[in-house]
């Protein structure tokens, strides 16, 4: 609340000082973004913890759920001044996104072998399923770790 009284003068020296780690790297009319990103953050936990007794399935459901809405907004403000910013937390957002996609796939197979199996509704994922979905979540994963370093 205090930064947004001051956001008339966020170019003053007593203003960067008190809020400049905040703002910095964003486009002057964004300058509240990093409240966004930690309220991204909140949401993920939120999620991990209220949602827990649901069971994982919709923890990841409503999660896909919340990064699709912030990527959108991502998307549509471009909030940070350097465009190799504004990749970089798409790409960010988009590799949590096919991590936790994919992540459903393993969660959600079944023992094929169990006596609880039903081939008309259950899903059971082979190795060579599960090493590709393994080798889609640590592509995206490693893409955007050389994407972070470059």
């Amino acid at each position: 609340m205090l930064m947004r009284k001051e956001s008339d003068r966020l170019d003053t020296n007593a203003v960067k000082q008190r809020f400049g780690f905040l703002y910095n790297g964003y486009k002057r009319q964004n300058y509240y973004w990093e409240i966004v990103i930690m309220y991204r953050k909140i949401f993920c936990i939120f999620i991990a913890v209220f949602l827990r007794r649901i069971g994982i399935i919709v923890q990841a459901l409503v999660l896909l759920i919340v990064l699709m809405m912030f990527m959108q907004a991502n998307s549509s403000r471009r909030p940070f001044a350097a465009r190799a910013l504004n990749d970089l937390e798409s790409f960010s957002l988009i590799t949590q996104i096919v991590t936790i996609y994919c992540g459903l796939f393993f969660v959600s197979s079944k023992d094929r072998s169990s006596d609880s199996f039903n081939i008309n509704t259950d899903f059971y994922l082979d190795d060579t399923g599960k090493f590709a979905f393994f080798i889609v979540i640590a592509v995206c994963n490693l893409g955007f770790v050389v994407l972070w370093f470059t």
